[in-house]
């Protein structure tokens, strides 16, 4: 069977076809610019806040440097992630872009769970070690105090703690979050290892370093002993399978 060859006239009309639909496409693309880029169709008209505590809605906007951008389309996600993620308090961000008009910043701040003072101030850190702020006035009850006698290393706001007895005493916090706010005070400092001072008066004596299964053990037993309200001197958990309680 023979194929059959197209007339050359035809060939002609359908690349001059093909060549006049690229070109029309091209000039509507063109002429889209204006209204892509330069009209209301991607401005953004709402900036949403997600996951802030510590740190201000306005604050968070202000942090991110949105407020220089109107176009949905060429918003810099990765450079207003960087920006809240180089402020102290913002773990960590997420930039969504909603189309047409809206935008959802969610940030993970940082959560304090002690403060120590060093020379005059007083600084917040994270269960990271991570020092979040110098601090003014009274510390929450929430926060445990770290009383140190002296550290290798000071605190600097916006990096982590290098002195390596301070991160291990905020270790050990980190693991006791059920009885956490029962906890006023460690101390890194003493002979007997690290010593946990409750707000009812009595000490814990932990020992040399953090251990997970010391910190669980640690949380039924002081959990036992709030509930009963039982008067103890101290308790001992140095030794793991025989701990020890001292009655008043």
């Amino acid at each position: 069977m023979k194929k059959l060859k197209r007339h050359p006239e035809t060939m002609s009309l359908f690349r001059k076809l093909i060549f006049s639909i690229i070109i029309s496409v091209a000039i509507l693309l063109v002429a889209s610019i204006p209204v892509v880029f330069f009209s209301g169709v991607f401005r953004i008209n709402d900036v949403s806040i997600v996951g802030n505590n510590a740190l201000s809605k306005r604050q968070v906007y202000e942090i991110s440097g949105i407020q220089s951008h109107w176009n949905l389309l060429t918003l810099p996600a990765k450079n207003i992630k960087k920006n809240l993620v180089a402020n102290q308090w913002i773990k960590n961000a997420t930039v969504e872009k909603n189309f047409f008009h809206r935008v959802v910043i969610s940030i993970e701040e940082r959560v304090p769970i002690a403060f120590m003072s060093w020379g005059q101030s007083v600084f917040l850190m994270d269960s990271d070690s991570f020092v979040v702020e110098r601090a003014t006035g009274r510390m929450p009850d929430n926060l445990v105090e770290i009383k140190v006698e002296q550290a290798s290393d000071g605190p600097v706001t916006g990096e982590v703690l290098k002195d390596r007895k301070i991160c291990e005493a905020i270790k050990i916090l980190k693991e006791i979050p059920h009885i956490r706010s029962s906890i006023k005070q460690i101390c890194p400092d003493d002979d007997r290892g690290y010593v946990l001072v409750t707000k009812r008066g009595y000490q814990i004596i932990y020992g040399d370093k953090a251990s997970k299964s010391k910190s669980e053990i640690l949380e039924a037993i002081m959990t036992e002993i709030e509930k009963s309200q039982r008067p103890i001197i101290y308790l001992d958990i140095r030794v793991l399978e025989c701990p020890v309680i001292k009655p008043c």
